[in-house]
Formats: structure tokens, C-alpha cells, sequence
């Protein structure tokens, strides 16, 4: 769970476990060292899980949202016959 200002959103542990990896990667300095703060992690994961949860209409269990996912038939067709061979806008947490 992550908590903010009183407001709290639930988090699977293996989702949280893969976005404080990425967010270490991405935070390395200039030698490839990682730099990791976990108070500024958890705010940072806080507020990318407060926007999908916006995308959704606001609640947990809400469903919808802007999500416009392809079962992996879709994108085997995209690499097959158009050549692409990745997704510009992937979320962080199907990475």
C-alpha cells in the first residue's frame, strides 16, 4: 500500500518490486551506479498509480479507463507484417 496526504492506493508487491528496480535504473548516476531513495521512490510510484487510477474514473475497482491493450496475437501481427517491434506507450508496471 502507498500513502499520500491521507490518501492511500493498494499495490500488487511484484508490480511495486518491478517499478522500484526501473526507477533505481533510471536514477543511476553518471558512472552507472544506482542512486535509490525510497522516500522519493514511493512518492514517485505514488503519483504514476494515482494517474492510472484517474484513467480508470477514480476508484480501485474501476474498470475501463484508456487502457488499449492487443492480446499478443495483435502484436505478433505488428511485428510480422509492419515491422514494429515495440510499444511507444507501454505502462511501466507490463513492462
Amino acid at each position: 500500500k502507498l500513502t499520500c496526504s491521507g490518501v492511500a492506493l493498494e499495490v500488487h508487491e511484484g508490480h511495486l518490486h518491478k517499478l522500484r528496480l526501473l526507477w533505481a535504473i533510471s536514477h543511476a548516476n553518471e558512472d552507472g551506479e544506482l542512486q535509490f531513495d525510497e522516500s522519493v521512490f514511493r512518492r514517485d510510484a505514488f503519483c504514476i498509480l494515482c494517474r492510472y487510477a484517474a484513467m480508470q474514473g477514480g476508484g480501485q475497482t474501476a474498470g475501463g479507463g484508456f487502457q488499449a491493450a492487443l492480446y499478443p496475437q495483435a502484436f505478433c501481427v505488428l511485428k510480422e507484417r509492419f515491422g514494429v517491434f515495440c510499444e511507444c506507450f507501454a505502462s511501466p508496471l507490463n513492462c
